[in-house]
């Protein structure tokens, strides 16, 4: 099975703690074979927290989190602690499936998070926690961070997101959620392929290959992909440079051709005289 070199080599919690740069990301994730298979694609751009270095990073951005997970990021890197927390609970078959176990982690974090920060404020330290919720004094505490995972339970494959604050999004409807700067040109390529959830596999990994290379205008975007893929009933698989090859040689035959000068000049001369560049 094809995985990046440093899934095996450098451990998770390691290469999240060491970091001082966030990631000026985007990630995708999406439904597919009828919600009996899911895709996650990211890139790894990473910037320096001044806005003055930004790069595309040896380390992909998409985790195994247990054996029927996947976990990803945009903004500040994650805690090791909280990576923890997400391991443990996907590896206890007695807390439930694993999609509801990491929201309910995440957002167990956060709360922690909240509290802690309160204590800092006199007026607020001793205030129950939903008090805690969207105030803004706490909310500038909280990690610059969204999150995407994609979790298997016995009977499906799960897609869900949470914003900085906590907000959680269940995308098993529509199928697909983007995340990071580059997330709203990402969705362009669902908005052409609304179902894509129904899609098969291969079909659907193409559309997750596009919103990411279309996200990639974005400048804050990457250039470097990588696709994860996880199917009811096992193991996440990454792909391989070979399919990645495939799939960009798809990409630039698909891609819109550009309008030619030709096409350009007949267009203006059948506008109106009255918004002629001459008439203005």
């Amino acid at each position: 099975m094809y995985l990046p070199y440093y899934q095996s080599e450098i451990p998770l919690e390691r290469r999240i703690e060491s970091s001082k740069i966030e990631s000026m990301t985007v990630v995708v994730g999406t439904l597919c074979d009828n919600g009996k298979a899911a895709i996650m694609a990211s890139d790894r751009r990473v910037s320096s927290r001044d806005g003055k270095m930004s790069f595309d990073g040896p380390d992909c951005k998409i985790f195994v989190i247990g054996k029927g997970t996947l976990f990803s990021f945009a903004g500040d890197p994650p805690e090791s602690a909280l990576l923890k927390k997400l391991r443990r609970v996907t590896e206890n078959p007695d807390n439930g499936t694993d999609a509801e176990s990491m929201i309910l982690t995440l957002l167990d974090y956060l709360n922690q998070r909240r509290q802690v920060a309160a204590k800092g404020y006199p007026g607020l330290a001793d205030q129950p926690l939903f008090r805690l919720h969207d105030c803004e004094v706490i909310d500038r505490h909280l990690p610059n961070t969204a999150y995407l995972m994609i979790a298997a339970d016995p009977d499906a494959v799960h897609l869900s997101t949470v914003d900085p604050v906590g907000k959680n999004s269940e995308r098993d409807i529509p199928g697909f959620a983007a995340i990071g700067n580059g997330s709203s040109l990402a969705e362009t390529a669902f908005a052409r392929n609304p179902h894509v959830k129904n899609y098969s596999l291969a079909q659907a990994i193409y559309v997750i290959y596009e919103a990411k290379r279309l996200a990639e205008w974005n400048d804050s975007v990457g250039e470097t992909t990588d696709i994860a893929v996880l199917h009811h009933g096992t193991e996440p698989v990454f792909l391989d440079p070979e399919v990645m090859k495939v799939l960009e040689d798809t990409y630039q035959k698909m891609k819109p051709p550009t309008l030619s000068e030709s096409d350009v000049n007949k267009i203006q001369d059948a506008l109106p005289k009255s918004i002629q560049p001459s008439a203005m």
